[in-house]
């Protein structure tokens, strides 16, 4: 575990604070991705589905007008999942010590103890697993360490001006690894001993998801 710059101590309250953000964050995704699918539907020759969660735009000049509107949700989408694995890294991290104040997914997963980044190793693992593309069920799955360097600079490179095409060559996964990734961070963080005392009567603003 790599030690924190920050000074103070953790509280419970940090914990459920990041934990609770993060939430909010994958709630807005969610949205999005009900928002797209409509309007990515019908259009196969021209919108690739790619595991559900990244919509390869092809030959352009050709596509609908909504194309530009899937654009804008694809963005919105790709800079919300590397927020929302910050968020949850960074509520994990709260419970033993100050997180520090960066984007850098890897340097923040650098930051977990060797036990947490075992666990996230085979939750991630379990949620590849759930998400396995029939059509490829032997592809060996990537270590959550692995995924948290692939995808480390997200936030930064998306909101800064990296385009879709940008972000599909940099990452080589579209969005399926920090998809599974952001899965265990959340059943990791909703079956950590931080969280055992208040999620025992979670608030109902949580849903049934969670």
């Amino acid at each position: 575990m790599t030690s924190s710059a920050n000074q103070g101590l953790p509280t419970q309250a940090d914990f459920e604070r990041f934990f609770m953000e993060a939430v909010a964050i994958t709630f807005n995704i969610q949205c999005l991705e009900g928002v797209l699918k409509p309007l990515s539907e019908g259009d196969g020759e021209y919108l690739q589905p790619m595991l559900g969660d990244v919509v390869l735009l092809q030959n352009a000049e050709h596509l609908p007008a909504r194309v530009d509107l899937c654009r804008q949700v694809i963005h919105g989408i790709s800079i919300l999942k590397p927020l929302a694995t910050e968020l949850f890294l960074k509520a994990l991290i709260a419970s033993h010590q100050p997180p520090p104040k960066i984007h850098d997914l890897a340097k923040l997963y650098g930051e977990l103890d060797a036990n947490e980044q075992s666990r996230l190793d085979g939750l991630v693992r379990k949620h590849f697993q759930l998400a396995e593309d029939p059509q490829h069920p032997h592809v060996q799955l990537p270590s959550f360490g692995s995924v948290m360097r692939s995808h480390k600079d997200d936030f930064v490179g998306v909101r800064y001006g990296e385009t879709v095409s940008e972000y599909l060559t940099r990452t080589q996964d579209g969005m399926s690894n920090i998809t599974a990734a952001i899965g265990a961070l959340r059943e990791a963080c909703l079956t950590h001993a931080a969280a055992a005392g208040w999620m025992k009567s979670p608030p109902q603003s949580l849903g049934s998801k969670f």
